[in-house]
């Protein structure tokens, strides 16, 4: 495997404990030897509970690797907000501008619970199609 695979997520204070949930639901399943770059895209979390994921996903996977990328709240401002205050969901909007080097990334929500090996979808990638 040619690099790390790239995984991406948005969360804030009020989402950490599914951003945990859903890392190491990942960490868990992926294959030992791979290594994956979890790119947080961090609209508030604290720093006790980054310290937090960090451990608990490097308990699972020793290959991990940690981004905390800061998103400007004042860029998601103008969107409908979720449930009275949630913007995050909006942030997938900006990984462009915020991984500007990374070729291929798979963005997941902090709802979504990994039940196999992340390789395979990372597999899937194609320079010509994007998703």
């Amino acid at each position: 495997m040619d690099g790390p695979i790239e995984i991406a997520l948005a969360a804030d204070a009020n989402y950490s404990m599914g951003l945990l949930v859903t890392a190491c639901s990942l960490a868990r399943r992926a294959a030992k030897e791979a290594t994956i770059r979890f790119s947080i895209l961090d609209g508030g979390l604290r720093q006790d509970d980054w310290d937090f994921l960090c451990r608990k996903v490097q308990e699972l996977h020793p290959n991990s690797l940690f981004s905390r990328l800061a998103v400007d709240s004042r860029r998601l401002a103008k969107f409908p907000a979720w449930n009275g205050e949630g913007r995050m969901t909006y942030a997938r909007l900006l990984l462009p501008g915020l991984m500007p080097g990374a070729r291929h990334v798979i963005y997941c929500d902090v709802d979504f619970l990994w039940l196999a090996d992340v390789a395979g979808l990372w597999e899937l990638r194609r320079d010509d199609v994007a998703c």
